[in-house]
């Protein structure tokens, strides 16, 4: 038996780009999906589009939050899947089978199970080595493209929201770091659409990276992290009629 998958959207003013998410999950194929869509009280045409597929979402708010992180804790609160994805606003999933052609069975026991994306350039990115990149203060993979068994997390799969927008690096950091089973799988999950707030790089979003390295790792994870960022360290990446 198949398990339940839980995709988690969330979304604020995204009347642009939403719908594509909405079609890119509805139109999985052969699968247990619960579909949630967290909405932050959008002031656009967002939620006309919510409504437009309320038939085929199983729960969705509308209402002000504190931020990315307290939405996606909503839905995490409201998920009752054994696998957790956050397909946000502006990403999509590879395919219509993507979660169709993910043997979840075969991980059962196990935290964290990640894949590649493919990016706005139409390269496909792969991801890094989980100890190296996250004692560097990089993610392992895009956050999209990373499912969170909560069967097996229970508690500790929630954000801290204190670190501005790298709280997804410290979960899956906290996770690391408590054992559990982490592991890559060689398929290519989501579709970086590139809208969300994390490709912003204020000072602020910087500084709450810098604490979060350093609560997880140490004060050598800030230097180590420092010095990657200054030599440019990316994802590796290939064409993608190369895959």
């Amino acid at each position: 038996m198949l398990p339940k998958i839980s995709v988690i959207t969330v979304v604020f003013n995204g009347e642009d780009f939403i719908e594509d998410t909405i079609k890119s999950v509805i139109n999985q194929k052969d699968c247990d999906l619960e579909y949630i869509v967290i909405d932050g009280a959008s002031s656009d045409g967002t939620i006309d589009i919510i409504k437009k597929y309320e038939d085929q979402i199983d729960y969705w708010i509308s209402e002000s939050d504190s931020g990315i992180y307290n939405a996606m804790n909503k839905g995490i609160q409201r998920a009752t899947g054994l696998w957790l994805n956050f397909m946000n606003a502006g990403d999509s999933f590879v395919s219509n089978t993507t979660l169709q052609d993910i043997s979840f069975q075969k991980f059962q026991s196990v935290g964290i199970i990640y894949g590649r994306t493919i990016r706005q350039n139409s390269r496909l990115s792969f991801p890094m080595d989980i100890e190296k990149s996250l004692r560097s203060g990089f993610i392992m993979a895009c956050h999209q493209s990373i499912f969170f068994n909560k069967s097996v997390l229970g508690k500790d799969l929630i954000y801290m929201e204190k670190y501005v927008l790298s709280d997804d690096y410290d979960l899956v950091s906290r996770i690391y770091n408590k054992g559990y089973a982490c592991i890559e799988i060689p398929l290519a999950i989501s579709t970086f659409g590139g809208n969300g707030k994390t490709t912003n790089r204020k000072l602020s979003t910087r500084l709450g990276r810098y604490k979060a390295i350093v609560s997880n790792f140490g004060p050598l994870a800030l230097v180590r992290s420092l010095f990657n960022r200054a030599k440019g360290i990316k994802y590796p990446t290939t064409k993608i009629q190369n895959i």
